[in-house]
């Protein structure tokens, strides 16, 4: 995950399973609408990161849904194990020095 945002920072033009994986991550981790413009305008355009900024705001966070890792890691966009989230709730455990949860 963190190569497909760090893309989009750089201005790296993302596919389309990398933009939809780069909207629901951050619409998981509950981003705001001015987060997801910020991050996707180097890749797509202020213009249209905008717009779709407006759309995910105007939608609930649980309404989006990550592909299985097996559909990400097959098309090379991702090397997680098991979740995405899970992965993601457990390194940020980590970094603040929570004790990390195991499913």
């Amino acid at each position: 995950m963190k190569e497909v945002l760090g893309k989009a920072v750089r201005g790296v033009r993302l596919g389309w399973l990398e933009l939809y994986l780069a909207l629901v991550f951050l619409a998981r981790i509950r981003a705001g609408p001015e987060v997801v413009a910020e991050v996707l305008s180097p890749s797509i355009g202020r213009g249209a990161a905008r717009a779709l900024a407006r759309v995910y705001g105007q939608s609930p966070p649980t309404d989006h849904r990550l592909p299985p890792c097996e559909v990400l890691a097959a098309s090379g966009v991702c090397r997680c194990r098991g979740s995405l989230l899970a992965e993601y709730r457990q390194r940020v455990r980590s970094y603040l020095g929570l004790p990390v949860v195991s499913r």
